[in-house]
C-alpha cells in the first residue's frame, strides 16, 4: 500500500482511492451514491422514537405517576441516537463548526485521495462509539422496564442482572479494541495506511459486535414472553400482552440482516459503498428499539384515544343496544327518575360500579390475574314493596 503522505498534497484530488472497474471512469465531481435508503431511515424512524418519548414521560407523569430509572435511561438513549443520526448531516455540521466529510455511500473509485483527511478518519471512533452508547441504553431500559412491571424473583431476578452487567461491558469492550487497532500506531498518522493484518482485527471486532448483539437482541425479547407465558392471564390478553413485546422482533430482524452485510462488506474493495446497508439498518434498529422500550407504557395512551373516538363510541353504543328495545315504541316512558337517570335498568336495581381505569401495562396485567371471586351467602326479601325505591335517599339514612 501506498503511503499517502509522500504524495505531494497538489497531486492527492486527482487520484482515486481504488481502482475504478473496467470501462467505468471515477467521477468526483458528481459521484453516484446510496444514501437515499440511510436518509429515509432517519427521516423516518427517528421522529417515531422522539414522539414515542414524549408519550413515554407524559404517561408517566399524567397517568402512571412517577419516573423510573428505565424512563431516564429511555430518555439517554434517545438522546444518543439522534446525536449519532444527526452525526452525519453536513449542514448540522457545518452550523456546529465541525469539519467533515461524509464519504459513507460513495464508491471508492468516485472518491479522491484527498478526501481521506484526518478529521473523516477521526470520526470513525465516535461514530462506532455513539452506536454502543445507543445500544447499552436501549437494551439496559427494557431490562429496568422488566424488573419494575414484573417484579421478577430467585433465578429470573439473577438473569435479568446478568445480562444488565454483561451487556455494557461487552459494548465498552468491543469499542476500546476497535480504538486500539484503527489508532495510528507510533511512527505513523491518520493517513497512513492500515496493514491488513490490523483491518482484518477491526473487522473481526465489528462482527464478533454484530453477532452477540444479536443474541442479546432476541435474549431482550424472550424475557417477558417468558413472564407472561407464566401469569394466571386468559387466553387472549396472554396473546395482546405478547404482541405487544413481539414488536421488538424488527429491531432484531434489522440486527440479523445488518450482521449479514457486515460479513459481506469484511473482504470488500468497495467498503464505503457497501457497509451503506448495515449502516442504515443500525439506525432503523436504535430506532425502532426506542419506539419498542416505550410500546409497554404508551399503549394506554393509544387505547384512551380509541376509546374517546366519537365514531368508536357511537359504534359501540349502537352494538350494545342492538339487542334491547330500540324505538321509541318499544321504550314506554317512565316518571320514575331513576330509571330516567338509568334507562334500561329494571325497578329497584343499581347501576353498576364504573370499571378501574387501567393507567398502564401492569395493570392491565395484574388485573387479570386477580383471585376468583369467593361466593357468598345473600339474604332474600320477598316484600320488596316495603322498602324505598331511591336508593339516594337509602344512602343518607
Amino acid at each position: 500500500m501506498v503511503d499517502l503522505s509522500l504524495i505531494p498534497p497538489e497531486f492527492l484530488n486527482t487520484i482515486p482511492a481504488a481502482q475504478p472497474p473496467p470501462g467505468v471512469i471515477s467521477n468526483f465531481l458528481n459521484p453516484a451514491e446510496n444514501r437515499i435508503g440511510c436518509r429515509l431511515a432517519v427521516y423516518i424512524t427517528l421522529p417515531m422514537a422522539i414522539i414515542s418519548l414524549i408519550m413515554r414521560i407524559y404517561t408517566r407523569l399524567r397517568i402512571s405517576g412517577g419516573i423510573g430509572a428505565d424512563d431516564l435511561f429511555a430518555v439517554a438513549s434517545g438522546v444518543s441516537n439522534c446525536l449519532r443520526n444527526l452525526w452525519r448531516e453536513r449542514r448540522i455540521n457545518h452550523h456546529l463548526g465541525l469539519v467533515m466529510d461524509d464519504l459513507l455511500g460513495l464508491h471508492m473509485y468516485d472518491i479522491n485521495i484527498g478526501r481521506l483527511n484526518e478529521p473523516f478518519l477521526k470520526a470513525i471512533i465516535p461514530t462506532m462509539g455513539l452506536y454502543s452508547l445507543g445500544a447499552i441504553l436501549v437494551k439496559l431500559c427494557l431490562l429496568l422496564l422488566y424488573i419494575r412491571m414484573f417484579r421478577p424473583r430467585n433465578v429470573a431476578r439473577v438473569l435479568i442482572w446478568a445480562a444488565f452487567a454483561f451487556i455494557p461491558l461487552f459494548y465498552i469492550a468491543t469499542v476500546i479494541a476497535f480504538t486500539i487497532f484503527y489508532m495510528p500506531k507510533k511512527g505513523e498518522d491518520w493517513i497512513s495506511p492500515r496493514s491488513p493484518s490490523t483491518t482484518h482485527k477491526m473487522n473481526n471486532v465489528t462482527s464478533v459486535q454484530g453477532i452477540v448483539g444479536i443474541v442479546t437482541d432476541f435474549y431482550i425479547l424472550l424475557i417477558p414472553l417468558w413472564f407472561v407465558s407464566g401469569l394466571r392471564l386468559p387466553l387472549g390478553r396472554k396473546i395482546g400482552v405478547s404482541a405487544i413485546f413481539l414488536s421488538g422482533l424488527i429491531a432484531c430482524v434489522c440486527a440479523v440482516v445488518g450482521c449479514v452485510y457486515r460479513f459481506k462488506a469484511r473482504k470488500s474493495l468497495d467498503s464505503f459503498w457497501d457497509t451503506m446497508i448495515p449502516y442504515t439498518l443500525t439506525v432503523v434498529e436504535l430506532n425502532v428499539g426506542i419506539v419498542c422500550s416505550c410500546m409497554p407504557i404508551i399503549f394506554v395512551v393509544f387505547k384512551k384515544a380509541v376509546v374517546g373516538n366519537t365514531f368508536v363510541a357511537r359504534l359501540l353504543y349502537y352494538r350494545s343496544r342492538r339487542s334491547g328495545p330500540t324505538t321509541k315504541e318499544e321504550v314506554p316512558p317512565s316518571s320514575d327518575p331513576s330509571e330516567r337517570v338509568n334507562p334500561g335498568l329494571p325497578p329497584n336495581v343499581l347501576p353498576e360500579v364504573p370499571r378501574p381505569v387501567m393507567t398502564g401495562m401492569r395493570s392491565f396485567i395484574w388485573k387479570g390475574a386477580r383471585s376468583k371471586p369467593v361466593d357468598t351467602g345473600v339474604v332474600s326479601y320477598h316484600e320488596l314493596q316495603s322498602i324505598n325505591d331511591d336508593y339516594h335517599q337509602q344512602l343518607r339514612k
